[in-house]
């Protein structure tokens, strides 16, 4: 069970973070299972350089992209209109020949990363509409939108962006950034942590308490080494149970560096904790932080444990 609960921040958290990174997103590279010798060509074709001495390429106007399918077979997109221009007709078959896969579809690679950049460049604003993350999708030919909360409104609302920016809502897959089933799992996390507190690592002091952040001080009150990461959670305590915090859009699992820290053994450490960017202004109400970690060296089915400060807002 206890190697189960660690989804709370360690999986749960990269699970959503799979999605919901850090919301500037760029070019993605052609996937990934080469198992047939095309990477001599890979780079050619993304470049736009002739992959033969006939010096023939399909011109950017025509070319939709490239990946590996599930087999590892390199594909190449291509335009409709790419059968009509000599040159890129020639390539094209060049391409075949060697046992390339030549598909059609609707958007070029320019257009597709003409969207990414610009929803890079209002970055803030993109996040704000719902999305976690974004980036290009040569396999659909689209720019793929992980967007949390993933309803009818957020969807309206990132619509309603892509119009302001000139983005062709057309290029666009918008996908849900957080499943159920990791809602689900996350409720079962914090259920299991706020009933798991572990006075070894003692809350000893709050030293400020307000809507957006919280001044305190734990004691690792052990003859060993606590070890925990950057991420946390927050969970807030109404009709008899601790439920998770409801985050803001766009930022369903934080954005979390990988540093490992350590709590010495005797030691008081003061945190300073700012959720804001991640739950907004939190209205008045009993709430709970948890920080979870370990003893001693780690080991794969080492000891979960829990680190939790409660405290009200007024």
């Amino acid at each position: 069970m206890q190697k189960y609960f660690v989804l709370l921040i360690l999986v749960i958290t990269i699970l959503i973070l799979s999605a919901c990174g850090d919301g500037i997103a760029g070019e993605s590279s052609p996937a990934q299972k080469d198992s047939s010798g095309f990477s001599q060509y890979t780079e050619k074709i993304i470049n736009n350089q002739p992959i033969s001495d006939s010096g023939n390429v399909i011109a950017p106007q025509y070319y939709g992209g490239i990946y590996y399918d599930e087999k590892g077979i390199l594909t190449v997109v291509v335009l409709d209109e790419a059968f009509d221009d000599a040159a890129s007709r020639a390539a094209i078959t060049e391409m075949q020949e060697l046992g390339i896969v030549i598909r059609t579809a609707t958007f070029t690679d320019q257009e597709l990363n003409a969207a990414i950049s610009a929803l890079n460049a209002i970055s803030d604003k993109t996040v704000n509409a719902g999305a976690c993350s974004w980036g290009l999708d040569s396999i659909q030919n689209r720019v793929v939108v992980w967007l949390d909360p993933y309803t009818d409104e957020q969807r309206t609302l990132f619509m309603d962006l892509l119009f302001n920016i000139s983005v062709d809502p057309a290029m666009i897959a918008m996908t849900p950034a957080v499943t159920q089933e990791m809602v689900e799992q996350r409720e079962a996390a914090v259920a299991h942590a706020t009933q798991s507190t572990d006075e070894r690592i003692a809350h000893v002091k709050t030293k400020s308490v307000s809507n957006t952040g919280i001044f305190f001080s734990l004691e690792n009150r052990t003859d060993m080494d606590f070890f925990y990461g950057a991420p946390w959670d927050m969970a807030f305590y109404s009709d008899g149970q601790w439920r998770p915090v409801q985050h803001l859009p766009g930022r369903g699992g934080g954005i979390w560096t990988s540093e490992l820290y350590s709590m010495q053994s005797g030691e008081t450490r003061q945190l300073e904790v700012n959720w804001e960017w991640r739950f907004g202004e939190l209205p008045p109400g009993k709430y709970m932080y948890i920080l979870d970690g370990y003893f001693g060296e780690y080991k794969p089915n080492h000891e979960v444990v829990y680190a939790t400060v409660e405290f009200a807002v007024l």
